[in-house]
């Protein structure tokens, strides 16, 4: 961390010479006030990298707005540095737009790990990962359609000339759909339809995603597998990216997908951070993929604790993708993400497959009675003892306890904080032993 200008303001002089002592120690060019007015005076001529403000004795929010106010002190990051409780300091930072929020009494490694955050450089916003691969599709898409919908023309006026006049040809090409309409009417126009594709680019109902897993497994291939849903009108587009380095795969991104798929559900369901916490640093920095790794470095969880819950996401986005029954895939070869290049969880492509396809069977059994997501389920309580809760593990008693007659499954899902999956065969076997009916 390279050496930086901050200013301390705090009313209690004991506070901000502790306080001083330690950036000092750490290399940083250090000033100090004790009050509003003070630091703004000193702020215009020692012109902080950032700023560590105490919340009593002193008038932040009117500091916090003169700086946001004045050119160039705008972007200079605010550290609230306070002894509220940690609602109240929560609710205080977000008001004044705080970058991040230090609890006293602290101790110097927090004040380092808070300091180091707080003067990381900015990054550019992240590309979109799925940019390249989006593009390409599309772009082979539109080309295949306007050659399947010229090859039309050209054939019905084989058929029949007067089908297709010269004023009628000249419109033809205007009056073209979409290349999804055009690709799903003319399949059976075959090369057309289906050319133009390279050696790892496919269709799902082509070559299952399992296949093409296995291969990559095989033949220890590095790169990004994008494996694209075909769009419905009730899931939207939906996207994962599958990260492998020598046929191990790194890490699984997404895009599009239910909210149960995010780092957040997992790093709850390890019980690595309490789920008030979880929200509240969601709001202060935003669910970006880099959540976890800024979670480890200002010590809110441990390293393991991490890859824990990266494991089970990749996981579960490869057993989503599993089960996608139309859709498109394309290898990038020697492709890399940055942030598979962190996580480097190097987990064998056969685990997965095996627990995935396992769970793609289920999925099949399960959708016997659970017929759609947005069923809505209802107790009997007729056939609902006492004795019959008591056996229940406490997954099955959370599903049993959001049930009111009143949520889908969609909803369960969300209060449950469990994976579909999870809910789904669980109401599956409520429903099979006619404990619950919908």
């Amino acid at each position: 961390m390279s050496r930086a200008r901050v200013l301390v303001v705090d009313a209690i002089e004991s506070t901000r010479r502790l306080v001083r002592r330690h950036l000092e120690a750490a290399g940083h060019e250090t000033n100090e006030a004790a009050s509003t007015d003070e630091a703004l005076e000193l702020a215009q001529r020692f012109v902080p990298q950032l700023v560590l403000a105490e919340a009593a004795g002193i008038e932040v929010e009117r500091l916090a707005r003169t700086l946001r106010g004045t050119e160039n002190l705008k972007d200079v990051p605010l550290v609230l540095v306070t002894a509220l409780p940690s609602d109240r300091a929560a609710e205080t930072g977000a008001a004044i737009g705080a970058l991040d929020v230090l609890g006293k009494p602290f101790a110097p490694e927090a004040l380092a790990a808070v300091v180091a955050h707080a003067l990381e450089p900015k990054r550019e916003p992240a590309e979109d990962p799925f940019a390249e691969a989006r593009a390409a599709t599309d772009a082979d898409r539109e080309r295949r359609a306007i050659d399947v919908w010229d090859e039309l023309g050209r054939f019905l006026g084989a058929l029949e000339p007067s089908v297709l006049r010269d004023e009628a040809r000249d419109a033809w090409g205007s009056r073209r759909p979409t290349p999804n309409v055009v690709l799903s009417l003319t399949e059976e126009l075959g090369r057309h339809a289906a050319g133009g594709e390279v050696a790892l680019r496919g269709r799902l109902e082509h070559v299952a995603l399992g296949e093409v897993l296995q291969m990559l497994q095989h033949l220890a291939h590095t790169g990004v597998l994008h494996v694209e849903a075909e769009d419905t009108e009730s899931t939207g587009p939906r996207a994962v990216q599958i990260c492998l380095r020598e046929g191990r795969v790194d890490l699984a991104l997404a895009r599009g997908v239910a909210p149960e798929f995010l780092l957040g559900r997992y790093l709850v369901a390890e019980g690595a951070v309490e789920p008030s916490d979880l929200e509240r640093l969601v709001k202060r920095g935003g669910a970006d993929a880099r959540l976890g790794q800024r979670m480890v470095k200002l010590g809110y969880i441990a390293r393991e604790d991490l890859d824990r819950a990266l494991a089970r996401q990749t996981n579960e986005l490869v057993y989503e993708a599993l089960r996608w029954p139309r859709g498109r895939f394309a290898f990038f070869r020697y492709a890399t993400r940055p942030e598979a290049d962190e996580a480097r969880l190097a987990m064998p492509v056969t685990g997965i497959l095996m627990e995935g396809l396992r769970r793609v069977d289920e999925w099949r059994l399960i959708a016997e009675q659970v017929t759609s997501f947005d069923l809505v389920p209802e107790i009997d309580r007729r056939a609902l003892g006492e004795d019959q809760r008591v056996r229940m593990s406490a997954e099955e008693r959370a599903v049993l306890d959001a049930i009111d007659g009143r949520r889908d499954v969609r909803t369960l899902v969300e209060v449950t904080r469990l994976g579909s999956f999870d809910v789904c065969k669980i109401l599956y076997q409520l429903l099979s032993a006619r404990l619950v009916r919908a």
